[in-house]
Formats: C-alpha cells, sequence, structure tokens
C-alpha cells in the first residue's frame, strides 16, 4: 500500500451579514452563556445557563421554537460558560458528544476545572462523563470560551479586560490524561473599551477551518487553513448584546449569537460570500491528511 499526501478543498464563509435576523424566545427563560448546534440533528441547538443554575440544557431551533429542557446527570454547575460540540472520546460512547465547559472562575481560585462530555441527543435526561482539568503550575484564571476541533483537541480562552487573552490546550483527548492544560498563545485584542476586548465565548467550525471569539459586543475570526494565532483576525460588529456570551457556527456556516437577559433572543448572521480554500492541512490537531491506496485501487479521505 502507497501512501501519499494531498490538498483537499473546503468552502470557507469569507464575510457575514450585519444584518442579522434576531429571533426571540420569549418563553425560553436562560442567561444563555453559551450555545451550539447539535452535531447529529441540523437546526437544532442547545444553550446552558451559568454559575447558580440547575444543571440543564435548553433546548430550541432559530425559528423561535423551544424544544424543551436536558437535565444532565452526574454534573454539578459550578459556573458553566461554555458549550462546544465534538467526537465522543474517553470511552464515552456515542455518534457525537457535546462538550459543556464548567470553567468560569471570576475570583480566579477555582484548583480544578470541569469539562463534561454528554452524548447528543434529544433526551430528558442524558449522563454526562466528567473530565477535571487543571492550569499549568497551579495558575487560576477566569474563562468563558471554549472551542473543540474536529479531532476532539480543547482549548480554553482567558476573559482579560486588556484583552491579552490567554489560550491553553489539553494534549491528550478529554479524561484520557492528566487534564493539565498547556498554554498555547497569548493574543493582544483591540477594542474601544474594555468590555470590547473580553472573551465572553468562541467557536469553531465543524471542519475546522473557521474560528471565532467573542465580547460582549463584537467578534473576532480567523479563517483559513492553519490555526495561526499570529494572524490578524476580522472584526465583525455583533451590534447591541448586552451581556453576550455566546457563539456558533451552523452547519450552513452561519453564526449564531445570543445574550443574557429578558426575553431569550437569538441572532443569526448569514454567510454573504463563500471561498474555496485548498490545503495539504488544516491545522485542527491531526496534521496532514493521506491519500490511501489499496490493491482494489480504492480510496477514502480523512477530513480533520
Amino acid at each position: 500500500m502507497l501512501l501519499f499526501s494531498f490538498a483537499w478543498a473546503a468552502e470557507v464563509c469569507q464575510s457575514w451579514s450585519t444584518d442579522a435576523t434576531t429571533t426571540e424566545l420569549g418563553d425560553l427563560s436562560v442567561e444563555s452563556s453559551g450555545i451550539v448546534e447539535s452535531p447529529v440533528e441540523a437546526g437544532l441547538f442547545y444553550s446552558l445557563d451559568d454559575a447558580g443554575n440547575d444543571a440543564v440544557l435548553h433546548l430550541f431551533t432559530l425559528e423561535g421554537s423551544v424544544e424543551g429542557n436536558q437535565t444532565i446527570e452526574g454534573a454539578e454547575n459550578v459556573d458553566w460558560e461554555d458549550l462546544g460540540a465534538g467526537p465522543c472520546v474517553g470511552g464515552v460512547a456515542g455518534e457525537a458528544c457535546l462538550y459543556i465547559a464548567d470553567i468560569g472562575d471570576n475570583n480566579k481560585e477555582r484548583e480544578t476545572l470541569t469539562l463534561y462530555l454528554v452524548p447528543a441527543s434529544r433526551a430528558i435526561n442524558a449522563a454526562a462523563t466528567a473530565c477535571p482539568m487543571r492550569y499549568p503550575d497551579g495558575e487560576h484564571q477566569d474563562a468563558e470560551a471554549l472551542l473543540v476541533s474536529p479531532d476532539g483537541t480543547v482549548r480554553i480562552v482567558t476573559k482579560e479586560s486588556n484583552g491579552n487573552a490567554k489560550i491553553y490546550r489539553l494534549d491528550a483527548p478529554p479524561c484520557e490524561g492528566d487534564g493539565l492544560l498547556v498554554e498555547e498563545a497569548e493574543l493582544n485584542l483591540s477594542g474601544d473599551a474594555e468590555e470590547d476586548r473580553k472573551v465572553t465565548a468562541g467557536a469553531m467550525s465543524a471542519d475546522g477551518s473557521l474560528v471565532v471569539l467573542r465580547s460582549y459586543s463584537q467578534a473576532w475570526l480567523w479563517r483559513g487553513c492553519s490555526l495561526d494565532w499570529g494572524a490578524s483576525p476580522e472584526k465583525l460588529d455583533l451590534g447591541a448584546q448586552p451581556l453576550g456570551e455566546a457563539i456558533a457556527f451552523t452547519a450552513d456556516r452561519a453564526l449564531v449569537t445570543s445574550s443574557e437577559g429578558e426575553p431569550f433572543r437569538v441572532w443569526e448572521l448569514p454567510c454573504t460570500e463563500l471561498a474555496e480554500v485548498t490545503c495539504p492541512s488544516c491545522g485542527c490537531g491531526e496534521g496532514s491528511s493521506w491519500l490511501l491506496l489499496g490493491m482494489l485501487g480504492m480510496w477514502r479521505r480523512r477530513r480533520p
């Protein structure tokens, strides 16, 4: 069998409309510190509340339909701050999993953080697997942003008033290592006011080609095939979203955001321009892809 490296092409969104579609879910009372689209059912979204609330996810659609609540068994909401989606790892069985980031620490005193993995479903009750995490050298950080790569690589982004957010990466898959986070990079995020520079949420697209971080009023976008934190991000005005603490990509390349407050509102920013990007690697933690030629002449592409 011969191995050849190859480049693959992906369509990447180049711009989003600032004319966001706003959906109000008045009968869904949530603080919405994180949202994510289901990795197994397009159009279904989950939202979560932060500290002081129950270990519950709220299910809804962008059309304004409230689909119910999901109690997360075996989990505690110390300070849930963000949601992601990725593969089920660490012995967790499921087609794909939701990643719940219990990482908030306003007083910077928590010794251990927790990442909960929950198989994605509509079940009223869902069992969570708790994966402890900790910062290196006994550090304490306040963080509200979670990034999950297609291969399950986890990153936490801290919330800093000066814009110098730190990015920490979990090298081993959740629940498969010692849970030690390592510092990967430090960002210098610009903003006119302190609230414009605090990272309150993050997301990575399902194919790993887009990364977004947000503050209360704006977002920073990285696109392309490599996760290069040194590249200058594109800034996107998110408009009037008081206490905006959630952002996600949809399967059809829209950006969805939400904000704490009553009633619960969701903003959908549609993709307005697509461009094809070709590269040998998408920087999502697996390195280059490979083309496998076997005896039968069949090939199989493995996406990062």
